[in-house]
């Protein structure tokens, strides 16, 4: 139904290294949608720039991981996707496994790359309708 891919870097906090891990899928048949703008503020002007991916509620990733709400998917990471509030979009498939501190500039500089900032579940009416919507803006490392 839709052409676009995208690569979903799902993080979870480890309490042994006590940092975050990142588990990444890649996700074929998405629609994403991106506007690039800036608004200005007092002493200058900054991005504004802001997306929307539609995925279908049965996309699978590449690897053939299935989409679960993040509840679940805490105790399931090697086998599943999911969107969370925080976790970062990259239009395309990006070539690195991780977001690590040295790569965070790399992938804001060089991909359309956001952090998500709401999802939306409509898992309703009939399987050709159910669809979920990650939203968000710009991502800098943060």
């Amino acid at each position: 139904m839709y052409k676009d891919t995208v690569t979903i870097y799902n993080r979870r906090f480890n309490p042994t290294s006590l940092s975050f891990d990142y588990f990444k899928r890649i996700i074929d048949g998405v629609m994403f949608q991106g506007t690039h703008a800036v608004t200005s503020v007092k002493g200058g002007i900054v991005g504004a720039n802001s997306f929307k991916v539609f995925i279908p509620a049965d996309a699978k990733s590449r690897d053939g991981m299935p989409y679960l709400p993040p509840d679940e998917f805490s105790s399931c990471t090697d086998s599943a996707f999911t969107l969370q509030v925080e976790d970062i979009i990259v239009k395309g498939a990006c070539p690195y496994e991780i977001p690590p501190k040295s790569e965070n500039d790399v992938l804001s500089d060089f991909y359309d790359s956001f952090q998500i900032l709401s999802i939306s579940d409509f898992s309703f009416g009939s399987r050709r309708t159910k669809h979920l919507v990650a939203s968000g803006g710009d991502w800098r490392g943060r």
